[in-house]
């Protein structure tokens, strides 16, 4: 299933070539038809090849650095849809981006299962620890 904003055809234009090529390459089977119709008019309006469309995507994807928070990892877009799941803080931590549909949803809930784990091992220490104190003073008294 395809997560694409409604309005996705009103605004190719607003696109950036590099976001329309990522739509192209990952996105242009999930789309509708008239989103379709409207990203291929939208490239051939700009006058794009095939071969522009992929020096743009192979040069996003060459770049090993961090675009930043707000910033697809994937392909640098800010076009982030963030479904309404937050965190206690009201935080939102979970996107899917609206140009090439990377998102972060495994990667987030394994660090939330890295913490729940290292809780967990912190409450069996001090569960243990605190075993040890209560054999002590048994032992003792």
């Amino acid at each position: 299933m395809a997560i694409v904003s409604k309005d996705l055809t009103y605004k190719m234009h607003e696109y950036s070539d590099f976001e329309l090529a990522f739509l192209l390459k990952n996105r242009h089977e999930n789309l509708n038809e008239l989103s379709k119709q409207n990203l291929v008019y939208e490239i051939k309006q700009r006058g794009l090849s095939p071969a522009q469309l992929t020096d743009l995507i192979e040069g996003k994807l060459a770049y090993s650095g961090s675009y930043g928070v707000g910033a697809c990892r994937r392909c640098s877009s800010e076009k982030l849809l963030y479904p309404e799941v937050a965190n206690k803080k009201g935080e939102r931590k979970y996107y899917v981006c609206e140009v090439c549909g990377e998102h972060n949803f495994r990667e987030a809930m394994e660090r939330n299962n890295k913490k729940s784990v290292a809780i967990v091992a912190l409450l069996a220490g001090l569960i243990m620890l605190i075993g040890a104190i209560v054999a002590f003073f048994a032992s003792a008294g």
